[in-house]
This record gives structure tokens, sequence and C-alpha cells, in this order.
């Protein structure tokens, strides 16, 4: 098809359609011109007639030659387009039959391209959580894939629409009952980890990151070891965000037998839970002595924001993040410090996404107070 695209197949179209109600209208206007001036010229005398006669043959000539026009373009267009001219091909096809059928194809790809993101979000939580997701929840949107394919192939919009929306509906409700299971746990787990730093580490600020971060998933159905996986940028992390770049802090707690860890590896659930509540410990302490530089105080929800980014995106952020609200207050911090740390090291546009939404609710729990459990 030479009209590779919807909007230049519209375009040829429209072009076509004006020209053709462009032949029908001038020629009728015309001929009534043409009437009204043979009335007039019978009314006068022989000479005036003759001339208005000699004018009549004009106007009809041009009325033939305006009707014919865009069959003369046609023809020509016809004949350019044998050489291959991108314009003249499509000219012939810019009917109003292909029109409708490129425009279900744009509205098709749309669909199919919105489907498919979807489905890849979809499969990341599957690879993370495949234990923890129904079954028949997976079939479901299996088969919804499959009518969804159907749907494609006959070009039906109006059915792939609705099966986009309640494949839409089914991945959200997976993530719902997901992210529910994932609380759940991660509430059962707290006292523990608290008791690792104490009562004075913020223990929802602690919440909040693990929920954020989530984990990598078990080794045994008893989930007494963690598994290590590569997250798909080379970094190595087991349990609620610890990763091979917490070597150091794990051989000073003295778990550097596990480290460096290797994608596959299996860590006791005790030791990352360890590594991660001093590490959350540690960056809490660093908050409070970056804000010490500059005599500010923060409430710990602000401190707990702050931390989170710098769990995600490194401890660089702590002073650049405090310096920045010293500056510019909450829009400071946001223009110079949360809305810096939004791009995956993988370039996934599904974690940049991610991200993004993780650094708004963090920069709205900074200004709100809102602990939001991660999503």
């Amino acid at each position: 098809m030479y009209c590779d695209t919807y909007a230049f197949i519209q375009i040829i179209y429209l072009i076509k359609v004006i020209l053709r109600i462009v032949s029908i209208a001038l020629p009728i206007i015309l001929i009534v011109r043409l009437t009204i001036s043979l009335v007039k010229a019978i009314a006068s005398n022989e000479d005036e007639m003759k001339k208005e006669i000699n004018r009549c043959i004009k106007r009809i000539i041009y009325a033939v030659l305006i009707f014919f026009i865009p069959s003369i373009i046609g023809l020509s267009m016809n004949l350019i387009g044998q050489g291959n001219y991108k314009v003249a091909a499509c000219w012939n096809e810019a009917t109003y039959t292909n029109v409708t059928k490129a425009k279900s194809i744009k509205e098709i790809n749309t669909i199919k391209n919105s489907v498919e993101y979807t489905d890849k979000s979809l499969a990341l939580y599957i690879e993370k959580f495949e234990e923890d997701i129904d079954s028949e929840d997976i079939k479901k949107t299996e088969q919804l894939k499959k009518d969804l394919d159907i749907a494609y192939s006959n070009l039906d919009v109006e059915k792939a629409t609705l099966l986009r929306k309640e494949f839409n509906a089914k991945v959200e409700e997976i993530r719902n009952d997901l992210k529910k299971k994932q609380w759940e746990e991660i509430e059962e787990k707290m006292p523990e980890i608290v008791e690792i730093v104490g009562s004075g580490v913020s223990s929802n600020g602690m919440q909040l990151v693990m929920a954020y971060e989530g984990n990598e998933g078990y080794c045994d159905g008893n989930k007494t070891m963690y598994s290590a996986k590569n997250i798909g940028d080379g970094t190595i992390t087991a349990g609620y965000g610890v990763t091979n770049y917490d070597q150091a802090l794990a051989i000073s707690l003295g778990f550097g037998n596990y480290f460096p860890m290797k994608s596959g590896d299996c860590v006791p659930v005790s030791v990352l839970d360890t590594i991660f509540a001093k590490d959350y410990a540690s960056r809490s302490d660093m908050v409070r002595q970056e804000l010490a530089k500059y005599n500010l105080t923060w409430q710990q929800y602000q401190i707990d924001a702050v931390v989170s980014l710098a769990y995600n995106c490194g401890d660089s952020y702590i002073s650049r993040l405090v310096k920045a609200y010293k500056d510019g207050g909450n829009q400071g911090i946001w223009n110079n410090g949360f809305n810096k740390c939004t791009r995956a090291s993988n370039g996934n546009p599904i974690f940049n996404e991610g991200l993004m939404n993780r650094r708004k609710s963090e920069y709205n729990l900074f200004t709100t107070g809102n602990y939001n459990k991660g999503f």
C-alpha cells in the first residue's frame, strides 16, 4: 500500500473530495449564469445576442473542462505513480473504503501498543512475584490477549477497545492484590526489623522503602532465604533492595561471606534484613548531620522521604536535597533533587515510569506527611 499512514491517505482523500465538489459545483454555477445571460440576450438586440452566445460557448467549454479535472488528475497521477512517486501512487488508493481501513489500522495499533506496554509491566510483576499471583488470574490475562489478537486481525476497533479495558482492569487487579500481600508481609516483618535498630529509627519510613523496593523473591517455601537476582542493569539485588553495593556494610556487620552476591545465590533473610535496617538507620543519621550544617530542622516524614530517595539513587542526594531545600524550599527540593533521579539505568520506559511515580510519591510525603504505603 503506497498510502502508508492514515494521516497521509486522509489528506490525499480530502484533496480528491474537494476537487470533486469543485468539479460539480463550478459547472452548475456556470450553467446557471449561462442561462441567465441567454435570457437577457434574447431580450437584447441581435449583435448583443451573438456576443452572449460566444461567451456561453466558452463557459460551456470551461464547465466541461472543470468537470473532468479530477479524471485528468487521476490519469496523470496513475502515469506518474508508475515511477514510484509516493503522492501520485497513493492517489488512486485514497478511497473512502481505504481511508476507513487505514483509520481502523491506526486505532488498532494504538490499542496494541498500549496492551503490549501493560503486558510488559505485568511480566515484571510475574517475574518478581510469580508464587504470589493467582494462576487463574494469569490464565485470564492470557485468554484476553488471545481474544485481542483476533480483534486485531479483524480490525474490530470496538471489540479491541473493550478488551483492552478489561485487560487493563485485570492487570490493575493483580497489581493491587500483590501490593496488599506485599504490605501485609512487611507489617508482619516490621517488629523484627525494628528490633535490629531500636525504636529510634522510623518504622514508617522503613516500611515505605520496603514497599517501594519489594523483594526479589525467596529460594524456599518457608521464606527463610532471599533469592539474589540481576534486576536488568547488572546490579545483583536480594531482599528489600540490598545490592552488592552494600558489600562494605555487610563485611562490617560480619556477613562478608555472602558478598559479592551472584544471580541465583540464596542469602538468609536475617542477614539481608539486618543489612537493610542498619543501612536505613545510617542514612537517617546522614540526613540529620547534613541538616545540622545549615541549622535546619525537619519533621520525621521529611527525613523519611529523603532517605527513600537516597536509598534508591545514592547517598550523594542527601547533601544535594538538603542544600536544595535551604536555597529554594519545597520547589527547590523538587527541581534540584526529587526530579533529578527519574531515569532507569537500563533505559526501560516501564522502569522510568515507576521511578517518576516513586519520586512524586516521595515528594508528596515530604510536603504533606502522607505515608501512602509506597503505592
